[in-house]
């Protein structure tokens, strides 16, 4: 959701372009921006590609906006005139795997895992000793 009356109802990105459905409930204008990622110097210039359409009240209107991928990943910032208001700007992304983790990794990352793993079964292995030490285990046998 946009604002109170502008919301996207369907979304997509392919070769290169964001396809957007947005439904309003009032007339208004919606502007969307895509701006290259900067490079890691925090130097860059270029173009930046801007859209403004109006949406029409209780109707659905397709806006399509080309968007070049940086680093893996496009993203496209969306405002409309109400949110402009309030200082709310959104943004979809696309190209950004899914998953929980992922790379590239490096060897501190290695560590990390190889530190986590070892401590996770260290500790496993002092639960089952102290719950045989007490007595809490199944059979009541106590060690010695």
């Amino acid at each position: 959701m946009i604002d109170k009356t502008l919301q996207i109802t369907e979304w997509s990105y392919r070769g290169g372009t964001f396809v957007i459905t947005f439904h309003s409930d009032t007339y208004q204008s919606v502007s969307l921006t895509a701006v290259p990622e900067s490079s890691s110097s925090g130097e860059s210039s270029g173009t930046v590609n801007y859209r403004e359409r109006f949406v029409q009240p209780n109707a659905e209107t397709v806006v399509r906006i080309d968007v070049p991928k940086s680093d893996g990943r496009a993203r496209v910032w969306i405002f409309s005139s109400r949110s402009a208001e309030t200082g709310t700007v959104h943004y979809l992304e696309a190209g950004r795997s899914a998953s929980l983790l992922s790379g590239p990794f490096d060897g501190s990352d290695v560590r990390d895992g190889a530190i986590g793993g070892a401590s996770g079964v260290g500790f496993a292995v002092l639960y089952v000793v102290a719950r045989a030490k007490l007595g809490a285990d199944q059979r009541g046998e106590r060690l010695a």
